[in-house]
């Protein structure tokens, strides 16, 4: 979609643009240049085709000057088994996180910037086969070790909604993460010829070319309802929910303005969509439609509750004076604090085992707090 490729090239505001791509040619470079009406200082495409390509100084380089970085089609593991735990990943962390720059993707591009995402090491997978069993042996779903991005926390991505229908294996994606991490799992998907720009408000505008083709954009949440967790085992088809929905869908026709979207602040307020209950009974896709929109939003969905002490399996949080708290870590691990958003606004790194210290962060709010270590642990924090 031109225009939401104006949108995003207008985010660099002036400065330079970088294409990543593990395979493939240079063809974005004119079309983003010159052809689209925005000013930019440089487009320039680097291809990544081995693994040692995420530790060149020149790659870094190019990173660390850019204002936007689009990360192009092709096969998505690649990125993951180049990219993931390298100083390119730590490099698109300090763009986004640590410079407000912007990222943006199509195809495989798009599958990775969730924090859940399908890292396709054994190709790709349909929805008959993924309903049918989540765990076979294509369903490589994966949470929270590669990036993380503002708006995008529990957000599990897909593409090519329509060629061929991915609804169902989209849906199958969401029940490995409620099942395998017990998080309240977020789903974005576009159908072929669309695209969704978040800004930094949190408002997914929905770009696309209806209604001269039926082009939308599907966010999926959970139910407002006391939904029992996804029947998710290996083997046997998959059943979530019943007749009334495991999920809400809001469905927008996504048009050329990009006026029409949803707010992910909330996951609730929605502008030219319509909402709709989907379920799965036996590895069946089930839908309907909805008389009105959610009652709840998604942040009382995930129970995000003001507290000054809470302990966990891997972290112990006490509130402190003047907005100050410590963490106390059974273990060494790395810690990051986010922002309601997902957004990185502290990197505190490596910690050994025992109590810290943290300071400065009294007028942040609610904040996260994610453990990393051999799985990512999450905690909210509120002043």
């Amino acid at each position: 979609m031109p225009e939401a490729m104006v949108w995003f090239l207008e985010r660099a505001s002036g400065g330079d643009v970088l294409v990543l791509r593990c395979s493939g040619s240079d063809a974005y470079n004119d079309y983003l240049y010159s052809e689209l009406g925005v000013d930019v200082n440089r487009v320039e495409t680097i291809r990544c085709n081995n693994p040692n390509s995420a530790n060149e100084p020149y790659i870094l380089d190019r990173i660390a000057e850019a204002e936007a970085v689009w990360l192009a089609g092709g096969n998505q593991h690649d990125y993951v088994q180049f990219w993931k735990d390298t100083p390119i990943e730590d490099a698109l962390h300090a763009l986004v996180n640590g410079r407000g720059g912007s990222i943006g993707g199509i195809s495989a591009g798009l599958a990775v910037l969730g924090f859940g995402y399908f890292a396709a090491s054994n190709g790709t997978v349909y929805s008959g086969s993924a309903l049918n069993d989540s765990y076979n042996e294509d369903m490589d779903v994966r949470y929270g070790d590669f990036l993380r991005l503002p708006f995008m926390n529990t957000v599990i991505t897909d593409s090519h909604y329509d060629d061929p229908d991915r609804k169902g294996r989209h849906v199958a994606f969401l029940s490995r993460l409620v099942t395998d991490h017990g998080i309240a799992a977020l789903g974005i998907g576009c159908n072929e010829y669309t695209a969704v720009c978040i800004g930094e408000d949190g408002f997914a505008h929905c770009y696309g070319e209806y209604p001269q083709y039926q082009e939308q954009v599907y966010f999926l949440r959970p139910t407002c309802l006391d939904v029992p967790a996804p029947d998710c085992q290996q083997g046997i088809p998959l059943d979530w929910g019943f007749e009334g929905g495991a999920l809400h869908v809001y469905v927008v026709d996504a048009t050329e303005s990009g006026n029409r979207g949803l707010d992910l602040n909330d996951w609730s307020t929605g502008i030219g969509g319509d909402w709709e209950n989907w379920w799965v009974e036996d590895g069946e896709l089930m839908i309907s439609e909805m008389s009105e929109e959610p009652e709840c939003s998604v942040s009382l969905v995930n129970s995000v509750i003001d507290f000054t002490e809470l302990e966990m399996e891997f972290i112990e949080i006490k509130n402190l004076s003047g907005g100050d708290f410590s963490i106390r870590l059974p273990i060494s691990t790395s810690i990051t604090i986010s922002d309601m958003s997902g957004r990185i606004i502290q990197n505190l790194g490596e910690m050994c085992a025992g109590e810290h210290f943290v300071r400065g962060l009294n007028s942040a709010g609610c904040i996260i707090v994610n453990a990393k270590n051999s799985e990512l642990q999450s905690v909210v924090y509120c002043d």
